[in-house]
């Protein structure tokens, strides 16, 4: 049986808008949550498996 909706392209169909990219940037946007990143690494570190990526 074939699925004749689905589309045949990897694109998602999600639209990106570029105009976004100048007016949030340099903006912190969740001040807390990156407040409790920093704390958090500061206390922990970076873990293993992530510095391979850095």
């Amino acid at each position: 049986m074939k699925n004749k909706g689905l589309k045949k392209t990897k694109f998602p169909g999600v639209y990106l808008d570029k105009s976004l990219d100048e007016k949030y940037k340099g903006k912190v946007i969740f001040k807390e949550k990156l407040d409790l990143a920093n704390k958090m690494l500061k206390i922990h570190g970076v873990p293993e498996n992530a510095k391979k990526h850095l």
